[in-house]
């Protein structure tokens, strides 16, 4: 604070009960701010109870489902898992464009978060909704979910009830996942890649389909990938996760530290990654066949769906 010279010359013979001059207006002053500070923190509007709140209903414990079936069925809660040890995990309060109800994705893993990748709690969790209404819902009639068929995954995160008593944000939308093609207005903010983001209500964007994952590539790989379609998805089973418009895999990126409220979480994008034409080859006649019908996805693009029991 800078002092006038007034004050400088009067600073052993006035005291803050002094109510002359500059000394009245440094006494206002901080009866403004304590009684400002009390308005915030009666409103739950402080800083540190926003974040509180937000931690609180983002780490929150999520229910069991109710289907005890390996197959993922629709209406069943589920995590997904990378094949690095991540989970991915969204964040309805990060908004990456004002006014588009687009909310940051990210993964989570290691100790940097405050969110452990081994628990399901609220921003982890995803409740898998059919594209089209003739899928059942229900626990007592499940329909599995098949290959190649579209289908939503509906975030279990969403304010309310104590989150807006703590001032944190009005009433939201049901989320979705989402992503979009690159553009140069969009796209992701530390590798300018594909982004992935947590959409308010449901659009194409939302549409995604499972894919069968495999290690191995040339005629083996098409083969798997293509007499899949149809089947059901088992839990646990690894997977690639296609978006429906676009084409391109779901990727969790571990080499990209992404810092958030929720501490230090790593990048989530969609782009399918492959390895090099070349390499594949040469692998191949290593193995005997020259001939490359398929490449299979990199392992950066492997997930496994699994059932919150």
């Amino acid at each position: 604070m800078q002092f006038t010279p007034q004050q400088l010359a009067g600073s052993v013979s006035y005291n803050p009960k002094t109510r002359v001059g500059n000394w009245v207006e440094d006494i206002c002053l901080q009866d403004y701010h304590q009684a400002h500070f009390e308005d915030k923190k009666n409103n739950g509007s402080l800083e540190l109870q926003r974040r509180r709140a937000k931690l609180g209903a983002g780490n929150a414990p999520v229910a069991p489902g109710v289907n005890p079936d390996s197959l993922v069925c629709f209406g069943d809660v589920v995590c997904l898992d990378h094949s690095g040890g991540l989970r991915l995990a969204c964040d309805i309060w990060d908004e990456l464009m004002p006014g588009k109800a687009m909310y940051s994705v990210s993964a989570v893993g290691g100790k940097g978060s405050t969110t452990c990748a081994d628990d399901a709690v609220a921003r982890t969790c995803f409740l898998v909704v059919p594209a089209y209404d003739d899928r059942s819902l229900s626990p007592e009639d499940p329909t599995p979910v098949t290959y190649g068929e579209p289908f939503r995954l509906q975030s279990l995160l969403k304010a309310g009830g104590e989150d807006v008593a703590a001032g944190l944000l009005e009433q939201k939308p049901t989320f979705y996942l989402a992503s979009a093609a690159k553009t140069q207005y969009l796209a992701s903010r530390l590798t300018n890649r594909q982004l992935v983001f947590a959409l308010g209500g449901t659009s194409p964007e939302t549409l995604w389909v499972f894919d069968r994952a495999v290690t191995h590539a040339g005629n083996e790989a098409a083969e798997d990938k293509f007499f899949s379609q149809g089947q059901a998805v088992e839990s646990g089973a690894p997977v690639v996760i296609k978006h429906k418009i676009t084409n391109q895999a779901l990727l969790a990126d571990p080499k990209q530290i992404e810092h958030t409220d929720f501490g230090a979480e790593y990048e989530v994008v969609c782009q399918t990654s492959k390895p090099p034409a070349m390499v594949a080859a040469m692998r191949r006649e290593a193995q005997g066949s020259a001939i490359l019908a398929s490449t299979s996805e990199g392992l950066e693009n492997h997930w496994a769906v699994t059932k919150v029991l």
